[in-house]
């Protein structure tokens, strides 16, 4: 049976637009889960065309996905990084994978992870999320190994509180006086013209929500009442990005001399790391860089009322907020020149534990 998650929607007849939906935990997790995705995994799935909406594509990432795909792995650094690169590990996937509806296709619950093949003699205990990276001794990580947690995971928001969430994706708590503060905002001055819907979305519309999410200020009325969204040029808002960083990439520029517009750039590898490492980026993170300012449909007020939201209130933990609106790269992602300001997750420490066999107790014993 597949899974399903309700919605109430209230719904403008005289407009044909929805005017927010009153959701549980479920479809917030749902959300929030955006934030978290790298834009790799995006890229991925705005591709699946077994949907209500055909294959989507935001800017020159899917161009740069593509030629990931292409690069032959004698160019990288190892054969394992074509996969770090095209399946980027989600820094939140313990709680992606509690999700009711999880579109992260990168996250796998029973994933192993791999250690020195050379465990006896090796003195570093390095632990990977990607099999046959190489180790400090030199030897490949390719002994499987179970990561357990004592943690209890159970997505991003709280079980128990409603949630008034807006065509454009901003999450508010649900409450009279935020229904009618929209609706003045709205400037809808009765209810006769109201109508309320209820819907079970499934898996594949939510990768359509992903979707219009990125296109579209409309999202819900995209999606279910079938209006295709309108698309307005571009506008980009001027953010001035803080910038610290003491690393600097050098590139020779090749220009066209009539326009002066830009035909290549020609980098040695630390560019091409740099360019190479924003599928690895989540989504969150690039919207916190740009200052809440992404110009991508509905993503910013989604960020920007996740940003405002009382995370000790509505939220699991005190953590969660931080995951959805700073998230950090997968653990091993980091580059020794790395630009931007995306964080890292501080180091974790692991404990090995070996259990031997009957026979083996017997002999050792």
């Amino acid at each position: 049976m597949l899974e399903e998650v309700s919605l109430k929607l209230l719904v403008n007849t005289d407009t044909n637009k929805v005017v927010f939906a009153e959701a549980g935990k479920d479809f917030v997790d749902v959300l929030c889960s955006f934030l978290t995705l790298p834009l790799g995994t995006i890229v991925r799935l705005l591709q699946n065309d077994n949907t209500n909406m055909k294959p989507v594509k935001i800017g020159c990432l899917d161009s740069l996905y593509q030629s990931v795909e292409n690069l032959n792995v004698d160019c990288l650094n190892t054969r394992t990084c074509k996969k770090m690169l095209l399946y980027s590990r989600n820094s939140s996937e313990e709680y992606c994978n509690t999700l009711k509806l999880n579109i992260d296709d990168t996250t796998d619950p029973t994933r192993d992870f791999f250690m020195c093949s050379n465990l006896a003699d090796c003195k570093y205990s390095l632990l990977s999320s990607f099999r046959n990276q190489r180790c400090e001794c030199g030897s490949l990580l390719g002994r499987p190994v179970l990561v357990k947690s004592d943690q209890v995971y159970n997505g991003f928001v709280k079980d128990g509180p409603v949630f008034i969430v807006t065509d454009d994706l901003s999450v508010f708590p649900n409450s009279v006086d935020t229904v009618f503060d929209l609706l003045k905002t709205l400037g809808i001055p009765c209810t006769h013209s109201l109508k309320e819907m209820f819907v079970n979305i499934t898996y594949m519309q939510v990768l359509d929500l992903l979707k219009y999410s990125l296109l579209s200020k409309s999202s819900l009325t995209n999606l279910f009442l079938r209006k295709e969204p309108v698309l307005e040029e571009t506008s980009f808002s001027t953010y001035d990005v803080p910038n610290n960083c003491r690393n600097r990439i050098k590139l020779k520029l090749f220009l066209r001399e009539k326009d002066n517009e830009i035909l290549f750039a020609q980098g040695e590898e630390d560019f091409a790391d740099f360019v190479f490492s924003f599928l690895t980026f989540p989504l969150g993170g690039v919207v916190r860089m740009l200052g809440g300012n992404s110009s991508l449909g509905s993503i910013d007020s989604l960020y920007k009322t996740i940003l405002d939201l009382d995370g000790y209130k509505y939220l699991v933990s005190s953590e969660v907020k931080n995951r959805l609106v700073d998230p950090c790269i997968a653990p091993q992602f980091k580059l020794s020149k790395q630009i931007l300001q995306i964080y890292e997750p501080p180091a974790s420490s692991y404990y090995c534990y070996r259990q031997r066999s009957f026979r083996e107790s017997i002999i050792h014993d």
